[in-house]
C-alpha cells in the first residue's frame, strides 16, 4: 500500500480523534469583505465579519503566554474542506489563515498561527494556535 492509498486512512483517524476527544463546535470569524487603501488605514470602514460553524475539533489548553490564555485547535482536513466552498478558497490552510478568530464557549481567541501536517505529501490534519 503507497502513501496515496493510505491517505484516506490517516483522514479518517483524525476524525475518530476529534470525535472520541471531544467533538467541539467553534465559531471562526473570517473578514468577508477586503477594504484596501486609505479607507482601511484610517479605519473609516468597519470590516464585516462572517461567522461559520466548525466540528468536531479537539481544543487543548495551552500554557499561558504574558498573561493570556492559549489554545490550539486539531481539525481534520475533511471538516475544513467541507466549509471551503461556500468561502470560495480551495485550500484548506489558505482557508484557515484567513480565519481573524475562534468563538468558542463565549470565549473569543485571536488566530495567531496556522500549521498543516502532511502525509505523502497531503494535508489531513490541522493545527491553529490562538491567544485571548
Amino acid at each position: 500500500m503507497n502513501g496515496k492509498e493510505r491517505q484516506p486512512a490517516m483522514v479518517r483517524a483524525v476524525n475518530a480523534m476529534t470525535r472520541a476527544l471531544g467533538g467541539a463546535t467553534v465559531k471562526l470569524r473570517i473578514a468577508s469583505t477586503a477594504v484596501t487603501g486609505l479607507e482601511r488605514e484610517l479605519g473609516i470602514t468597519a470590516t464585516a465579519y462572517e461567522e461559520v460553524e466548525l466540528s468536531p475539533v479537539v481544543l487543548r489548553n495551552l500554557q499561558a503566554k504574558e498573561g493570556r490564555q492559549q489554545v490550539e485547535m486539531l481539525v481534520s482536513s475533511s471538516s475544513v474542506d467541507a466549509l471551503m466552498p461556500a468561502c470560495g478558497v480551495a485550500d484548506g490552510l489558505e482557508f484557515l489563515k484567513r480565519v481573524q478568530s475562534l468563538v468558542c464557549e463565549e470565549r473569543v481567541y485571536v488566530v495567531i498561527e496556522v500549521m498543516a501536517e502532511r502525509f505523502a505529501g497531503v494535508e489531513y490534519l490541522y493545527r491553529v494556535k490562538a491567544t485571548e
